[in-house]
Order: C-alpha cells, then sequence, then structure tokens
C-alpha cells in the first residue's frame, strides 16, 4: 500500500510538471498550474489491497478518480480477495473508482473445467461492475505446460475466456513488456526499485 501512495503521489507531481510546462506555452489550448485542482483526472494504474482510503481521500483532494486493476499476481491477495476489497471501496465512494477484473490461472491444465469456470467467475465479475479484464504475466514469464514450454499468450487454451471477453465489450488489459533492467544481471541494474523486486521476485528475472 505504502508503494503505491508514493507511485500515485509521485504521478500527481509528474502531471503538475507537465501543466507547468503548457502553461509556460502562453497559448490558451493549454492547462497551466492554476487548472490543476479544477481539471479533472483520472489514474488508470493503481492496485488497492487492502480496504483503505487513502488512495481515494487523495484523489478526492486532487480531483482524481482511480482505476484499480486486480492480477494474478500477488498470492496472499487473490483476484477475489481484491475484487471484494474494490467493491468494498467502491460502495463507500461511488463514482471515485472502477476496477479491473483478473482470473487465476491455477488448474489451467485441466483445460475444459479451467475455461468453464473462468467464463463464470468472470461474468460474474462483470455483473458485479468490472470495468475490463487483466492478463498477468506469469502467463508467458512462468507458466509451462507438461512439454517444459512456457504457456504463451496464444495458447488455445485461453481463446475461450479471450472470446467471451470479446463478446461482453470490454478491454484486455496485458502485462506485455518488461523494462530492459528485467534482462540484466542483478548488479548492473540502473533502478534500485527494478533492483529490490527483482531480488524478491527471482522468477520474473
Amino acid at each position: 500500500m505504502k508503494n503505491k501512495s508514493i507511485t500515485s503521489c509521485f504521478l500527481i507531481l509528474f502531471l503538475g510538471i507537465i501543466l507547468t510546462a503548457y502553461g509556460c506555452m502562453d497559448n490558451p489550448e493549454y492547462y497551466d498550474t492554476s487548472d490543476y485542482i479544477t481539471l479533472e483526472k483520472i489514474d488508470a494504474h493503481v492496485h488497492i489491497n487492502a480496504a483503505n482510503p487513502l488512495l481515494i481521500t487523495l484523489g478526492l483532494e486532487n480531483n482524481m478518480r482511480l482505476i484499480t486493476i486486480n492480477t494474478d499476481a500477488w498470492g496472499v491477495y487473490t483476484v477475489t480477495d481484491q475484487e471484494n476489497t474494490a467493491l468494498e471501496l467502491i460502495a463507500g465512494y461511488p463514482g471515485q473508482l472502477a476496477y479491473i477484473a483478473s482470473f487465476s490461472m491455477d488448474g489451467w491444465e485441466n483445460q475444459e473445467y479451467w475455461q468453464k469456470k473462468t467464463i463464470e467467475d468472470l461474468s460474474a465479475s462483470i455483473e458485479k461492475g468490472a470495468s475490463g479484464v487483466k492478463v498477468w504475466k506469469n502467463i508467458g514469464l512462468v507458466l509451462k505446460d507438461q512439454a517444459g514450454e512456457f504457456l504463451m499468450i496464444d495458447d488455445p487454451v485461453l481463446d475461450p475466456v479471450f472470446d467471451f471477453i470479446a463478446t461482453q465489450g470490454l478491454p484486455l488489459y496485458g502485462h506485455i513488456g518488461e523494462p530492459r533492467n528485467t534482462w540484466l544481471p542483478l548488479e548492473e541494474m540502473t533502478v534500485a526499485q527494478d533492483y529490490n523486486y527483482f531480488v524478491d521476485h527471482p522468477q520474473y528475472h
């Protein structure tokens, strides 16, 4: 939670810098810093995994709505836990928060059962108000089939799930790239946050 709060504060600061730069152009088509609070903004990428309204209240103070993105990543926070947290906060702050659902890859080797359950789960999430669906990077970097090959995003096992999402007219979010530091030895990484992350998550390095 602390890291995400810091990230959102950085985004607010960064936006302020951009607005200042635009204001210096003396062009009425652009905003300047005096417009910051009145300008409606959206932070389109936060991960809220606890029913703590800190980020939401920060957004309210800065005229900023939030989109929290659920992922099959956290281990201790299942996709169901993340969804329940989002729904609790949405109920308390209507119009201030939206959420992107996700799905678990647990049991995907049992393809027919996994496909049916995943579609049922996503259907329930959509009925609850999910604004899209997120695919995590365990597809492509972690999960392997019986032959030892990585499960890739174009594997037919995923097709029925993606087809279902398409029929709902919802966007599919994907974790489709990694920073250059991902491919460097730890001692050559150029950003401390990347170094710390990959030390703790060697499966993604």
